[in-house]
């Protein structure tokens, strides 16, 4: 049995635990993602998945499906955003606020990078007028939409 054979009958066995499981089916799909890079890159991170859903539905609460600015540079915690960055400030107000963590730089330097790398978010340099220089915007994926409206990954 070759390693990618034997790979898809272990994923395949993990499934049959439990077919209607969201988070399983989440781990099946990420870990056949061509894009999946291992758990190398983020093991230093330590949260579950309801810190990742608090996110993510703050994140849909405040600006739905669109795309929201994220601040350049590095901010003091107490640090309010202003103009285009008010979203991303009731955002981590949101999160803050549920959580009792989480700041403007944890957000962006911290949560998101992973929350990208688990198909949750879309990072990209947009330009919001023809003349003015680019921004760094995130929007949620499809995904992360239909995981904010499902519920918890542990039912």
């Amino acid at each position: 049995m070759s390693a990618s054979e034997y790979t898809k009958q272990i994923l395949s066995e993990i499934l049959s635990i439990s077919k209607d499981n969201l988070f399983l089916n989440y781990i099946i799909e990420r870990l056949c993602d061509d894009n999946y890079r291992g758990w190398h890159v983020s093991q230093h991170n330590r949260y579950d998945m309801n810190v990742i859903g608090i996110i993510l539905q703050n994140i849909q609460k405040v600006v739905r499906t669109n795309f929201f600015a994220i601040p350049p540079g590095d901010y003091d915690r107490d640090t309010p955003l202003k103009g285009v960055f008010q979203n991303f400030q009731t955002i981590v107000n949101g999160v803050n606020s549920e959580m009792g963590r989480g700041t403007i730089n944890s957000l962006k330097k911290n949560f998101f990078p992973d929350l990208e790398k688990m198909s949750f978010l879309i990072r990209k340099k947009i330009k919001p007028n023809n003349d003015s220089r680019s921004i760094s915007c995130g929007k949620l994926t499809p995904s992360a939409i239909e995981t904010t409206y499902r519920g918890s990954y542990y039912d």
